[in-house]
Formats: C-alpha cells, structure tokens, sequence
C-alpha cells in the first residue's frame, strides 16, 4: 500500500489500531475517530439486570456490547442464557471477557443478524438486546417475528468528537487529499458529512458492510468500495485493489500523461 493515503474514520481504538495496520503495510493512514461512546444509564437497573439474568439470548450487536454488559452485569456467571453476536469482530470482544457466543451473525451485518435469530429462534424465548442506542431495529424484528419475547436495553450511544489535529490534516489535504476514506459505519459515515462535509475530490469511499456502503451512497453521492470481509485484511484486499487501479492510471501505458501524486 506504499503511497496510497487512507483517512480511517473509526471510535478509538479501532481507529488507531487500523490506521496502525495500514501504516506497516506501507500507506499513509490518518486517524479520525469522528465519534466517542457515551454509556447510558439505566433508570430501572435492577430491571434491566433481572432481564439478562433471565434472558434465554442476550443479543451484543457491536464490539462495545461486551463491555456494557459486565458494567451492567458486573459478576457475568449471573448470564445463564446463550449469547449471540453481530459478527467476528464482537465475538472477539466477547471471547475476551471468557465469553464464547454460541451464535455469531454471518455476514455480520444487521441484516445477518436478524436473519441468524430469525433461524434459531422459538416462541416464547426471552430475548435481551444490549446495543446501541441507535442501533438498527431489524434484528429486533425479526425476533418478535419468530415468536420472541424482546427487551431492548440502549447501554451506550456514539457522540461527536472534536479532533484536535484537523486544521493541520485539512491543511495536508488542499495538497494530497486522500486516495480513500474507511468507514467503520453509517454513524461513522454521517460524522464525517456532519463535521467535513463532501468528500476531496477522488477521494474513495471505503465501506465496513453493506448498511455502511448504502449511507455512503447516500451521503457522498459516490462509488463506493465494501469490504469482502468485516476485517484489517478486508480492508487491505480493497486497498491493494485501489493501489492497483492508481498506478495503472499513472502509468504511460494508460494514456493519461501523470497520475495523482
């Protein structure tokens, strides 16, 4: 990825971690962490621990999930139910805290979540949801849909962030604006247009999922690349891609006369 630009807009750490991977497979990465978590408190926490306690599936969908449950739960062999998990990257969260799910959505998208529970599910399973408070509403569907008796328990919300070093990458950027921008979700994706506005000119809009890739569309009104996984070597394979199609356009052979520097 030697000389190909990447803003990574992703909430700590995940921002930093990426745009470290990205850096040791040569490119330049910027970080942009455009959102922070704010936990959320519970008016009825007893209530919503007696939901988890007595939940046949508490249902994580993100990374931050298992954190929220063991600030709610604090002792997790209170959990006796099944788990279930958006995709990988939450599972990995979970396994962390010595929490293996015994589902894990495939893709791991809201939509591959809520087909995964419309399988598994019967009527009548009690079913806790810890997510986010903006938190799609499709896998939520779909368990009352198989029958499932739901309750949705909002743990945290994602808030804007200011990031203190902006002026002097928006200063880089009037130079060499980025090849592409990699965006972690919508939310990460409407960050970006709340604080930024458009996109640089040629600037690729890189998407984590296809929820992710459509707001994308949405806001950038630009051809948008997914990634083939919900991973760093998704995000790489989509990378090398663009690093391909950038020195070719570069090239003699091509028929332009430079390519973008």
């Amino acid at each position: 990825l030697r000389g190909l630009q990447v803003a990574v807009c992703r909430p700590m750490p995940e921002a930093a971690r990426t745009a470290r991977f990205l850096e040791g497979r040569g490119a330049d990465a910027f970080s942009l962490p455009l959102l922070d978590l704010e936990p959320l408190e519970f008016r009825e926490r007893e209530e919503a621990v007696r939901a988890l306690e007595e939940a046949d599936w508490t249902v994580l969908t993100s990374p931050r999930g298992p954190g929220a449950l063991r600030r709610l739960l604090r002792d997790l062999r209170r959990l006796r139910g099944r788990l279930a998990a958006l995709g990988p990257g939450t599972a990995g969260a979970c396994e962390a805290l010595g929490l293996v799910p015994d589902l894990v959505a495939d893709p791991p998208d809201s939509e591959g979540l809520a087909s995964a529970l419309g399988r598994t599910l019967r009527p009548g399973d009690r079913v806790a949801f810890l997510r986010n408070e903006r938190a799609s509403s499709l896998p939520v569907e779909a368990a009352r849909k198989a029958g499932a008796s739901v309750t949705c328990l909002s743990a945290y919300r994602m808030v804007p962030r200011e990031i203190p070093w902006m002026d002097l990458i928006r200063e880089h950027w009037d130079a060499a604006p980025p090849h592409a921008a990699a965006f972690g979700s919508a939310a990460t994706a409407e960050a970006w247009k709340a604080a930024l506005g458009d996109l640089p000119p040629g600037t690729v809009p890189v998407a984590w999922g296809r929820v992710c890739a459509a707001a994308c569309e949405d806001l950038f009104r630009r051809p948008v690349r997914t990634l083939p996984s919900p991973d760093l070597e998704g995000l790489a394979a989509i990378l090398e891609e663009l690093a391909v199609d950038r020195h070719h356009d570069a090239s003699p052979d091509s028929g332009e006369e430079g390519g973008r520097a």
